[in-house]
């Protein structure tokens, strides 16, 4: 509680001056602003400093004039040619990964267990580089088209999978590096981007190189000894 105590005659002013106000708000009510004392002017606010819009179609109507955007076309978007090439790979990426879940079906109905899951691993990894692909394009504005390949694939035996599968890796590498040759002088930043797909493509193609040689260690008519080369190295 507050121990503030107005002396009598302080009271008394307030008693005062709140009729004096009083007084002051019925003069208004009745005879306007001009018949108070000390109000020489009318209460109107100052007009504020709009433009006018003169036009002809304008009628007179305030216009506000805008900060210009940096949205919309003001955003940096990748080049016709950075496009292209990317979405070229797109497509060889959703091929190949298409490829692989056609093996891994094939392995699958073959009893190859281990190939059958190498061959799934392939398929999401190939899904992985794809969406690594349309991401970076959203990143820079782009709504990538998603190209039609072939997504059927029909096989003789395990051998044969390994031999196209390491035909797919070696042009898929070939193909990125052209296009990191072409992108290099007019889009360095994508060039730095497809960095990690040339590494991975050379690995993929190393990977299926071993997997070859170590086919030249086997018969590879023989189904026991392709069964003993899918336990040992996939």
């Amino acid at each position: 509680m507050s121990n503030f105590k107005l002396k009598k005659s302080e009271f008394m002013d307030l008693n005062l001056n709140k009729k004096s106000i009083n007084e002051a708000i019925e003069d208004i009510d009745n005879n306007g602003p001009e018949g108070v004392d000390g109000i020489d002017t009318p209460l109107v606010d100052a007009p504020m400093d709009i433009p006018v819009d003169q036009t002809a179609g304008g009628a007179g109507v305030p216009t506000i004039e805008m900060e210009p955007s940096m949205g919309g076309s003001n955003l940096r978007k990748l080049n016709p040619e950075t496009i292209g090439e990317l979405t070229a790979r797109l497509k060889d990426e959703y091929t190949a990964h298409y490829f692989y879940v056609n093996a891994a079906n094939w392995c699958r109905d073959a009893n190859y267990k281990k190939a059958t899951a190498f061959f799934e691993a392939e398929a999401l990894t190939e899904l992985g580089h794809a969406k690594g692909l349309m991401d970076y394009m959203v990143d820079f504005n782009i709504i990538p088209t998603i190209p039609v390949t072939d997504t059927n694939q029909r096989f003789m035996g395990l051998v044969e999978i390994i031999e196209k599968a390491y035909a797919i890796e070696l042009d898929l590498m070939d193909k990125y590096n052209a296009s990191s040759a072409k992108l290099f002088a007019s889009d360095l930043t994508t060039f730095d981007f497809l960095q990690v797909y040339r590494t991975g493509q050379k690995e993929s193609v190393v990977e299926y190189n071993d997997l070859l040689n170590a086919l030249e260690l086997v018969d590879k008519n023989d189904k026991f000894q392709v069964l003993y080369f899918e336990q040992t190295y996939m």
